[in-house]
């Protein structure tokens, strides 16, 4: 099953202050960016989730 990259932000859940649309949104086209920068080297999502949660990691530094 694939999921847009949409779909993975939206499923990060973080505790404390609720995270806004925008953060969402800048930690998606965040994920969509680094995303693109590991196509040329052959990496998906599917690769990175074997050693981290991506998609975590930019809502991460996108509500710092």
């Amino acid at each position: 099953m694939t999921h847009t990259t949409t779909d993975r932000i939206n499923r990060v859940t973080r505790h404390g202050t609720p995270i806004t649309d925008q953060q969402r949104d800048d930690a998606r086209r965040l994920l969509d960016a680094i995303l693109d920068a590991a196509k040329p080297f052959g990496l998906t999502l599917d690769n990175f989730d074997w050693v981290a949660d991506l998609p975590g990691i930019c809502i991460d530094v996108t509500t710092l």
